[in-house]
């Protein structure tokens, strides 16, 4: 049985239903041009905000020989938070979870001439790679204590922000789970672009629904997670 605070809807919400939404509710026709922009606006926030179930994602990334750093993809915001959401891949297909340090523990174990041998099998590794995330001018980027020795590619398990609603019927999991939130974010957002001083009761409305939609959120990954220890 899902929590009393779940929204969760029948009736699909996509970018036309959000457009319609701010016709009914802002209804300024000479603002209707900013409306798309409103709506990514709000959904960005909202992705900053918590990272959702939905927002999961994994990639591979290489690093090339002699490198000590690897730029992460645009959509990255954050790794996931597992024992290690960061692998070393062996060309064999084997994976090494690596150490997730900080960049200032990291740097104090660097010494001159020093390369990272990949082997076939990291499994040989005696002790997990010392990893650590890094964020330059526009995206993060993966670190690692020495160069590495040949072409090495890393999974990294992540939260994303999710791509932005760009046509009528673009929708995603938390518009479709989280309707009654979504509709608040954006409405302090247009009234905040309006200077109306109806933005701050609708942000207050957004916190109060973002904290139900956060509770549903985590009992339905309790719930996958049991699942997956029953299966």
């Amino acid at each position: 049985m899902l929590p009393a605070a779940a929204f969760c809807y029948d009736d699909v919400m996509n970018r036309g239903d959000l457009i319609r939404f701010l016709e009914r509710s802002v209804n300024r026709p000479d603002m209707a041009d900013g409306y798309a922009d409103w709506i990514n606006q709000a959904m960005r926030s909202i992705y900053r905000d918590h990272s959702f179930l939905c927002m999961r994602h994994e990639v591979t990334v290489t690093m090339e020989s002699g490198a000590t750093s690897v730029l992460l993809p645009d959509d990255f915001k954050e790794l996931r938070s597992e024992r290690s959401p960061i692998y070393m891949v062996g060309s064999d297909g084997s994976m090494l979870p690596c150490d997730v340090s900080r960049e200032s523990t990291e740097r104090r174990l660097l010494t001159a001439n020093q390369t990272i041998i990949v082997p076939e099998n990291p499994s040989t590794i005696f002790r997990n790679l010392p990893v650590w995330i890094e964020w330059g001018a526009t995206n993060a980027e993966l670190y690692t204590v020495y160069p590495v020795s040949g072409s090495t590619n890393f999974r990294i398990k992540y939260y994303r922000f999710l791509p932005d609603l760009t046509a009528d019927d673009d929708k995603n999991q938390i518009t479709m789970q989280y309707e009654e939130m979504v509709k608040a974010k954006l409405s302090a957002v247009a009234f905040e672009e309006l200077r109306d001083p109806e933005w701050q009761d609708q942000e207050g409305l957004y916190v109060e629904r973002r904290r139900a939609a956060i509770a549903d959120d985590a009992y339905r990954a309790q719930k996958g997670r049991r699942t997956q220890m029953g299966s």
